[in-house]
This record gives structure tokens, sequence and C-alpha cells, in this order.
């Protein structure tokens, strides 16, 4: 009776190791098409802002016909897409860092209001000439965490 459920138990235990590394396999797998998902959009990421920079350049050179407003906004497209795969290439290569383990963070102490400001000053691109109006609640900390 002892050696049966020893069997039993071991049986159990076998069990137990082959369903955990069936969990571990999928982890992996799901991990990969994740991605595998994360490059693709990556990519295209890149190539949106890349394609704009090309048109623009192409139409630049090609036509000699093109009038100085033209040629002003030709420029600011190549100007304001080469900023955006900037921005894309260094989120790509903090995420790297961070999925490598480099990142040390820094916690700091700001005023709300200073967040605040910041978060406004890097949408303003995109809100243009809209008018935004922040009320802060007296009640709030006088002080926010950040990490840089």
């Amino acid at each position: 009776m002892l050696q049966g459920l020893a069997n039993l138990l071991a049986i159990g235990l076998e069990r137990a190791r082959t369903q955990e590394a069936a969990s571990k396999a999928e982890a992996a797998r799901q991990s990969d098409v994740l991605k595998s998902t994360l490059l693709d959009a990556l990519a295209h990421e890149f190539k949106t802002p890349l394609t704009s920079i090309k048109a623009a350049s192409t139409a630049m050179l090609s036509s000699s016909l093109l009038n100085p407003e033209q040629q002003r906004e030709l420029i600011s497209v190549v100007d304001e897409e080469a900023d955006r795969l900037s921005v894309l290439v260094t989120e790509a290569i903090q995420m790297a860092r961070i999925e490598a383990g480099r990142v040390h963070l820094e916690r700091e102490s700001y005023p709300v209001d200073e967040l605040i400001e910041a978060a406004l000053d890097k949408l303003r691109p995109m809100v243009q000439e809209r008018s935004i109006n922040v009320k802060l609640a007296p009640e709030l900390p006088p002080c926010g965490w950040i990490e840089s």
C-alpha cells in the first residue's frame, strides 16, 4: 500500500512538472508572438516618417518649378518627420534598455503645476492653437513624483 501511494505521489509530481513546463512553453510562445507584433508595429511606425521624408525630398529634387512657399512646406514636412523619427529611435532604444534591465529610475519631487506645464508643453504642437485651461484643486499635495 505504501508503494502504491508513493507511485501515485510520483505520478502527481511528474504531472505537475509537465504542466509547469507546458505553461512555460506557452508563455514563451506568447512572448514571441507579442515581440513579432511589436516589431511589425515598430517597423510601420518607422516607415511612415521615412515615406514622408522621401516623398518631400523627391518632390524638391525633381521640380525646379516650386515656389518658395511650396519649398518651405516640403522642408517643414521633412523637418517634422525627421523629429518624429528621432523620437521613435529614442523610444526604441529606451524599450531595449528596459527589456535588458539596464534602466535605473531615480525618483524626484516636483511641484505639480510644473509637471502639468511640462506635459502641456509636449502637447502644444498637437493641440496647435486650441486653448487649454488647467484648474488645480487646492487639496492636491504641493509635490508629485516623477521618475527620471
